[in-house]
């Protein structure tokens, strides 16, 4: 687990502080100021992982292993689980980057965060979608590119980079 220390508050009397996960939501907001909380095991859904393996039509065959564009596809020697584990970890991993891809202030001059998402990055876009991310990382050699929507469908897809 990856804990970033902003600061230490010592308070005059103790506080309950409590760790817990929110089933089917990937970030949350927690107590009466909106706090963004960002759950660690993002995973991918049934959904989704259709989509990274096996594309959405001719146009797009995914990225699945044996199958897809060359150089975005996951390695021949990966199983269709390997490839999608590869995903899931990038996409929680302390070490990958994060990049605010939509919304305002997204795109190539966003900030660039180190295990999670940008805490002053908005929720939504000016049209009310939530927002995306690219994560980047690297697994099993292997540079990985994970698009996540921390406010929506959590991983959306994930594919090699730089192959």
């Amino acid at each position: 687990m990856f804990v970033e220390k902003h600061r230490v508050e010592e308070l005059d009397e103790p506080v309950d502080v409590y760790n817990f996960h929110v089933e089917d939501y990937h970030t949350y907001f927690v107590g009466e100021s909106a706090v963004w909380v960002h759950n660690s095991e993002c995973k991918v859904s049934t959904s989704r992982r259709d989509h990274i393996l096996e594309g959405e039509g001719p146009n797009d065959p995914g990225h699945g292993p044996n199958r897809g564009f060359g150089n975005s596809a996951f390695p021949d020697t990966w199983t269709d689980d390997y490839a999608i584990k590869a995903v899931e970890d990038v996409a929680n991993s302390p070490n990958s980057t994060w990049r605010q891809s939509t919304g305002p202030g997204g795109g190539r001059n966003a900030p660039v965060t180190i295990g999670g998402p940008d805490a002053n990055a908005p929720l939504t876009t000016r049209n009310g979608r939530p927002v995306r991310f690219i994560v980047e990382g690297r697994n099993h050699g292997l540079d990985v590119r994970v698009i996540v929507e921390p406010g929506g469908e959590g991983i959306v897809t994930g594919f090699p980079i730089n192959r």
